[in-house]
């Protein structure tokens, strides 16, 4: 007598429609917790998990596009889709599917943004998304975030930090600069590496010519394999040869790219610079040790006699206490300007004639910053005495708190995150 064969026992209907609705249930929550807007002009898509953070990011999304569309110059429809998730707890699905965590800083969210971008502006010649140049990504970090919005919606570069170290000599090794990338984690170190890489692109795009675009170039040259530095140095052999190096060519042409854009110095610096154009470095021997100091160059009869017999030396002095009058302050302007036409005596081979020219400038200049010293006390008092505190940041902080009030909604877990930071 055969037994019946064993029969395992089915799951029952009733647990298996239950099964089914609680699938349902989670993915149409996934569904309806995700908003999407459309780029179409970009062939951009920017999903979040409320309405109001998606249409937030939407105009940040485009300023970013429209940006690296100007940098790469631009003008064609993409042909692949980029994908933009915010608010999302799962990491990249691909190197145009990148995602974003609340807990993601704006500056870290903008650069991975632009080098999205960037990837998809070269497809075709890409070989992965590692090979973006990292230091062209921050130039364009910076320009988005750090600039000041100038006129017709285009930013306005503020190199101020960098010419003070351009005018002491102090330069960024460009090796360095395009291999050894700052993490935009770090806001502090990458606020200063990504003014140095602005600087590095505005130098790059300097010397574009009719129909050139440098950086998508270099661009290229990175998908191909090459590194960042010998891209640098296969696309600009030509016009550093002169010079020696690439080093020493971008050091020629950073000072003045660098004295583009916004332009504000305080007194203190400006009596600075021009006491260091206007002085000669020496040694004095001490009694037990020798010491440097400075020597205003009218006191030199060495360096005057060598100034008269090059005067070329005259005229870059002239064009450097040029640039330091656009700097400074109206009131200081006029002896500087003094100080322009001084050297142009000594260019003449006027000896005697630039000495007292020059102290009459220097005289002049002591005067200037005497009245603007008072002018700005009594700026600073007449403001105090009549508007209050409120009266005066009143308008301020009524936008910042309306703006903070908007920020908050957008994001609590970040906001929260931010405020335990803070205590």
């Amino acid at each position: 007598m055969q037994s019946a064969p064993t029969r395992c026992s089915p799951v029952p209907d009733v647990a298996v429609r239950i099964l089914v609705f609680f699938v349902a249930m989670v993915i149409c929550r996934s569904v309806a917790a995700t908003h999407t807007v459309e780029l179409p002009e970009f062939r951009i898509r920017v999903r979040a998990d409320t309405e109001t953070r998606a249409k937030t990011w939407r105009p940040f999304v485009e300023r970013c596009q429209r940006e690296v569309d100007r940098v790469t110059v631009s003008r064609q429809m993409p042909t692949k889709r980029l994908r933009i998730r915010f608010g999302s707890q799962s990491g990249d699905r691909g190197n145009l599917d990148i995602r974003f965590s609340a807990k993601e800083s704006p500056i870290a969210i903008t650069h991975r943004l632009v080098r999205a971008m960037l990837f998809r502006s070269t497809s075709g010649k890409r070989v992965e998304a590692s090979s973006v140049p990292e230091w062209i990504a921050a130039a364009i970090t910076h320009r988005l975030l750090f600039a000041n919005r100038a006129i017709l919606g285009r930013f306005e570069p503020d190199y101020q930090p960098a010419r003070y170290g351009f005018n002491r000599g102090h330069f960024p090794q460009v090796a360095e600069l395009v291999t050894r990338a700052v993490s935009p984690r770090d806001s502090i170190p990458y606020r200063l590496y990504a003014m140095h890489c602005d600087l590095l692109a505005a130098v790059v795009q300097e010397s574009d010519e009719l129909g050139e675009c440098h950086i998508v170039e270099l661009l290229e040259m990175a998908a191909l394999g090459h590194s960042p530095h010998e891209s640098l140095q296969t696309l600009f052999r030509s016009r550093f040869s002169e010079f020696g190096s690439l080093q020493r060519w971008y050091e020629q042409i950073v000072v003045d790219v660098s004295r583009k854009g916004r332009r504000t110095s305080a007194r203190a610096e400006i009596v600075e610079r021009i006491s260091l154009l206007e002085s000669i470095p020496m040694v004095v021997a001490g009694e037990k040790t020798a010491r440097h100091t400075y020597v205003p160059v009218d006191e030199v009869p060495e360096k005057l006699k060598a100034y008269k017999g090059d005067p070329l030396g005259a005229r870059k002095l002239q064009y450097e206490f040029y640039e330091v009058m656009k700097d400074a302050p109206r009131l200081m302007r006029p002896p500087i300007l003094a100080y322009v036409k001084a050297f142009q005596k000594l260019e003449q081979g006027k000896l005697w004639r630039f000495k007292r020219a020059v102290r009459r400038a220097r005289k002049e200049l002591a005067e200037a910053l005497e009245k603007q010293m008072a002018l700005d006390d009594f700026l600073d008092r007449v403001e105090g005495e009549t508007e209050s505190g409120k009266q005066r940041f009143g308008a301020y902080t009524a936008v910042v708190r309306r703006f903070d009030r908007e920020r908050r909604d957008l994001d609590p877990n970040l906001e929260l995150y931010l405020d335990k930071l803070i205590d």
